[in-house]
């Protein structure tokens, strides 16, 4: 009874108010680092649609993702900037006084860019899926420290007459390329706020804001057939086990290529001819025609890197375009039919580059959607078929080069003249 008496005793109450207060202060502690992890607060509900590209695509090419000349936005500019960005950052203040200067009121278009850019930062930040960090401060002489949202203008006829980065082709090209990067950019409103406080303040510009600047025509969200099943999913599945067919292959086996719709690159059909006759059936795969140049690889590893980056907000167009020209091209040979059917325009000289090019976009990539599945299907379904199959082996063993035809001619001959010989043979 003693003991049970001894394990009963109380604790005093200045012990049990400190553990409360210890407890209490790791409780309110933990979920501030909670909180702090949030990337956006309950009410912020918009997903970031600037990403850093993750370090498997920078291995396969990092020059397809980092800028090389110019650093736009605080994803690699800001007080953190590379070193080779570094030439740059005086040149963007410059540009950044040229533009201000070609307003009425200097100081009060620098004061009202930086206050703009203060009351903007919070939802430009938003958009970054990185906790970044955008210093839109003045320094002791009132000038803005942090020039990243002051991009190099696109005119050129008014780059050449302020900057000789201009008249040097490749600075500008390089300039360009730099722009069009995934991890290098800035959030679409700050341009067109920039734009209204500085080129809009000026008559000499277009008024109308950096919006008439862009591509003309609305992209309309059609629920397609592909879409519209129910059994997509599956479908997809199926196109990717079963489609490795090469253009060559697909040519063999009575598939023409045909050039497609210029207006849009993803209006892929194929279309069956059927006959009575095994050897008059045939397909007819309709692609659009696009040019393949140096720039093509960092355009579309960076469509594609923002595709998958946000899946829920745009649809993968720009990979599933690119599924289907890994599967088509192969060799230099694919190239070279793709190019003699006028689908591919090739300014890049090597087909070998070419078809290595495509060979490693998808490395690595998540593909959830294909805007062909259909048309896929059918060509599946066409080269399942005896004749589509003996076509394809006929023509590549018997039909590649000139020597084989005379070799198959002989034998024919051949044969032809045993043939008669021994019908010949059997009155007598």
């Amino acid at each position: 009874m003693a003991n049970d008496r001894n394990c009963e005793a109380e604790v005093p109450e200045e012990d049990i108010s400190g553990l409360l207060g210890y407890l209490q202060i790791k409780i309110v502690s933990n979920k501030e680092k909670i909180e702090a992890l949030k990337p956006f607060k309950e009410e912020e509900k918009e997903l970031p649609t600037i990403h850093r590209v993750p370090d498997v695509f920078h291995k396969m090419n990092e020059l397809a993702y980092s800028p090389s000349v110019v650093a736009i936005g605080p994803l690699h500019g800001g007080k953190k900037v590379q070193k080779h960005l570094q030439a740059m950052e005086v040149e963007k203040l410059s540009y950044m006084h040229h533009l201000f200067e070609r307003t009425e009121n200097f100081e009060k278009t620098r004061h009202d860019c930086v206050a703009a850019m203060l009351k903007l930062e919070s939802n430009a930040r938003r958009c970054y899926a990185d906790d970044v960090r955008l210093d839109f401060t003045l320094d002791e002489d009132d000038n803005p420290v942090d020039a990243n949202c002051c991009t190099p203008e696109k005119f050129r006829s008014y780059l050449k007459e302020i900057d000789p980065i201009a008249a040097n082709n490749f600075k500008f090209a390089a300039v360009e390329q730099d722009l069009l990067l995934l991890e290098n950019q800035l959030p679409f409103f700050v341009l067109d706020k920039l734009f209204g406080l500085t080129v809009g303040r000026s008559p000499e510009y277009c008024s109308h804001g950096p919006s008439c600047y862009l591509p003309t025509g609305s992209h309309q969200e059609e629920k397609t057939e592909e879409t519209a099943d129910s059994d997509e999913e599956e479908k997809m599945e199926l196109v990717l086990k079963n489609f490795k067919y090469s253009a060559t292959e697909l040519d063999l086996g009575g598939t023409k290529f045909v050039q497609g719709n210029k207006e849009n690159i993803f209006d892929v059909k194929f279309t069956t001819h059927h006959s009575y006759f095994p050897f008059r059936r045939g397909g007819e795969f309709e692609i659009p025609p696009f040019t393949v140049n140096d720039w093509t690889e960092l355009i579309l590893r960076n469509l594609i890197a923002f595709e998958q980056s946000c899946p829920l907000m745009v649809k993968s167009y720009f990979t599933s375009h690119a599924f289907l020209m890994d599967r088509l091209i192969n060799t230099a040979e694919d190239v070279k039919l793709l190019e003699k059917e006028e689908i591919i325009c090739n300014k890049m000289g090597c087909r070998e580059e070419v078809a290595s090019l495509f060979n490693k976009l998808c490395k690595n990539i998540a593909i959830d959607s294909l805007y062909s599945t259909n048309h896929c299907l059918e060509v599946i379904n066409f080269h399942k078929h005896r004749w589509p199959k003996f076509q394809v082996k006929l023509k590549r063993d018997y039909f590649s080069n000139p020597w084989t035809i005379i070799s198959v001619a002989a034998a024919f001959v051949l044969f032809g003249l045993t043939l008669m010989q021994t019908i010949f043979a059997v009155p007598s």
